[in-house]
């Protein structure tokens, strides 16, 4: 799951640099999308394995 989340964040990193770089030579409609999608595509499942294994975490202490 470690390795899942850093690919992920590696990925929301680099996806956000070459967002910012197009929206500044080619259209900031056009980065503003990029960046809307990386949101959707890489920080949210990062963020969301997080959330999971604290309640796996939580999960397996009950018992």
């Amino acid at each position: 799951m470690i390795s899942a989340e850093i690919s992920h964040l590696i990925a929301f990193v680099l996806v956000c640099i070459a967002a910012v770089v197009v929206g500044l030579v080619y259209s900031w409609q056009f980065g503003v999308v990029l960046m809307l999608v990386n949101i959707v595509l890489n920080l949210y499942p990062a963020l969301l394995q997080q959330q999971n294994k604290r309640r796996i975490d939580r999960f397996i202490n009950l018992k």
